[in-house]
């Protein structure tokens, strides 16, 4: 089964071609993996604006700065602004998955102390009792 901090699909295996063994508890990515892989696609999506406008211009025999603004203005803003979306998303769930990774260590890390203070307060009532 998947863990709190991993998205999960529950898929049944056999309407996908898929026995049950394969699936047996659904698909699951965590937000780390997620979030990492938004970056790469932000990444991939910056660079795709560039080499677009270097592929379109390859023809041509001299280049300047001018010349390339405009193959950048031919391919457009939308390569852009899906790179800063998929940022965005992506840095959004790193911080999640460390945020949830923090507070659980936390609330771990409480739960151990009340119950050492739990056992010792029980100790210290046997030993006034005895």
């Amino acid at each position: 089964m998947c863990e709190s901090n991993m998205f999960c699909s529950k898929v049944n295996g056999s309407a996908r071609g898929y026995g049950r063994d394969f699936i047996k508890g659904g698909i699951c990515v965590s937000r780390r993996t997620t979030g990492t892989l938004l970056l790469v696609i932000a990444a991939f999506l910056y660079g795709v604006r560039y080499l677009s406008a270097a592929i379109f211009g390859s023809g041509v025999t001299s280049w300047n700065s001018d010349l390339f603004q405009g193959m950048l203005n031919y391919i457009g803003t939308a390569p852009q602004s899906w790179s800063i979306a998929a940022l965005i998303l992506g840095l959004f769930y790193l911080v999640w998955a460390e945020y949830e990774a923090i507070s659980s260590k936390t609330r771990e890390s409480l739960k151990r102390f009340v119950s050492y203070e739990t056992v010792d307060q029980e100790a210290g009532s046997q030993n006034k009792t005895d």
